[in-house]
């Protein structure tokens, strides 16, 4: 069970000046005390609702829900997607050539000036895969297995799109059935006793009896004073970058402090956020102890003044590929973002990600990124790179309220030539609630993909 997830009322904890979250505090109950039902995909794609998920209270007086049909419903659609497929007439490519399609769904491999990212690298990549997959076929061939089996193939994130794209456009993994990963929740064990007493199972074993720990109620917006991280992994003290001073290769979580824009040095454009967009964003990094990752969606051009304006319309929750020691954004989960905006008129214009353990300042490692993304949405007509960087952390013990911080990365480098620097975006939020029904079924939606999260 996820303790970040309680069964208390929930009011956002957030620093922006209109307190936006006041226009739905009081609407955010436990989903348990409400009758729920679930919405699975028929063949055709509809969403259709099947299954009551409202608690029901057994003879112990524990509650519990109905999960055995939901169950039960989601092989019976991922069978009947098999059956589908099964149908499916696999495509073939040119091997020598790329369509405009590929050039369309992949942009990243086709910028002028960029040596890691070539048509060259993407048609190499391309065509290893559907070679892997002509050899194994009708098994069901992984990306992971596929890039451990090519050197010098780039980082993952990239890899793992190519793959997906050849296999959402039917020249890989056709008429074959998905691998098939359980997410029922595992049986929780008998509670025990606060006093419960560890004996050794061995009776030779002369170490001393080990008292069982209690465990934090981890309700970190409801409490003033905050238990430390119990992360199973072992962090040290963040170290901070004194422009260039130190080691900064063999240390790429190390943070770097953020420049301030000057009159001598202004920022390239101004930055607007609707405040519902950033209320689904704090909302999403207070549901773990991890770090979370999202897609920030928008607009960006020249206003009646003629300055350069980037506005933050809509956020989307992306899934992660974390490990111990960073996030990662899944390629799937990132084209889903990208396609979501597009149907609503907007363009990405930035991502976001939290620090849930330490400040909301950019590593070397989020500085990279960074400029990736700013390389690939960069606007080749005029040079603008319009993407932005908005970190959160969410357990600031000051005041109880969320640090957000939006960086930038300019053209200025450091003084040991190292990376270039970020800088901090002033913003100005504005006061919206568009959608109050669309914004509570992603609150819904988030706790129910993360309720079984472990930290």
């Amino acid at each position: 069970m996820n303790p970040c997830i309680t069964n208390e009322p929930y009011s956002i904890p957030t620093n922006l000046e209109q307190d936006p979250a006041k226009l739905i505090e009081g609407a955010l109950y436990p989903l348990s005390q409400e009758a729920r039902t679930i919405a699975v995909p028929d063949v055709l794609g509809n969403m259709v609702e099947k299954a009551d998920l409202s608690p029901t209270k057994s003879s112990d007086g524990t509650a519990s829900t109905n999960t055995t049909e939901v169950e039960t419903l989601a092989i019976q659609q991922q069978q009947q997607a098999v059956n589908k497929d099964s149908t499916q007439e696999e495509k073939t490519l040119d091997r020598d050539t790329i369509t405009d399609v590929e050039r369309k769904r992949n942009p990243e491999w086709f910028i002028e000036g960029k040596t890691a990212k070539t048509p060259a690298k993407y048609m190499l990549i391309r065509n290893f895969i559907l070679d892997y997959w002509n050899k194994h076929k009708p098994h069901y061939v992984n990306k992971s297995v596929i890039r451990k089996q090519m050197s010098n193939c780039g980082d993952v994130n990239s890899f793992g799109r190519v793959h997906t794209y050849l296999e959402s456009a039917g020249y890989i993994n056709v008429n074959c059935p998905i691998p098939f990963k359980s997410t029922a929740p595992k049986k929780p064990r008998a509670p025990r006793p606060a006093n419960y007493v560890y004996r050794s199972k061995s009776p030779s074993d002369s170490s001393p009896d080990k008292k069982r720990k209690k465990k934090h109620n981890l309700e970190m917006w409801n409490s003033a004073d905050i238990p430390p991280s119990k992360s199973k992994r072992r962090r040290d003290k963040p170290r901070y970058a004194n422009n260039g001073s130190g080691d900064m290769d063999s240390d790429p979580y190390q943070l770097v402090p953020l420049e301030e824009y000057s009159e001598d040095y202004p920022a390239p454009f101004t930055v607007i956020v609707n405040s519902d967009a950033l209320t689904i964003a704090d909302f999403h990094s207070h549901l773990v102890l991890t770090e979370v990752i999202g897609l920030l969606g928008g607009s960006f051009g020249i206003n009646e003044q003629g300055e350069k304006v980037l506005t933050v319309k809509h956020v989307f929750p992306c899934k992660s590929t974390s490990t111990d020691i960073q996030c990662e954004m899944d390629p799937a989960s990132e084209m889903e973002a990208r396609e979501w905006f597009a149907e609503k008129g907007m363009q990405v214009v930035g991502w976001y990600h939290s620090h849930p353990t330490f400040v909301a300042i950019p590593s070397i490692r989020d500085i990279e990124n960074q400029m990736s993304y700013q390389d690939l949405f960069r606007v080749k007509e005029t040079g603008d790179e319009p993407f932005i960087g908005l970190i959160i952390n969410p357990y600031n013990t000051k005041d109880r309220l969320s640090t957000m911080t939006y960086v930038h990365i300019s053209n200025r480098v450091d003084s040991t030539q190292t990376f270039r620097l970020p800088y901090r975006c002033e913003q100005t939020v504005i006061p919206t609630m568009a959608d109050v029904a669309a914004t509570m079924a992603t609150f819904e939606q988030l706790v129910e993909d993360y309720k079984d999260h472990q930290e």
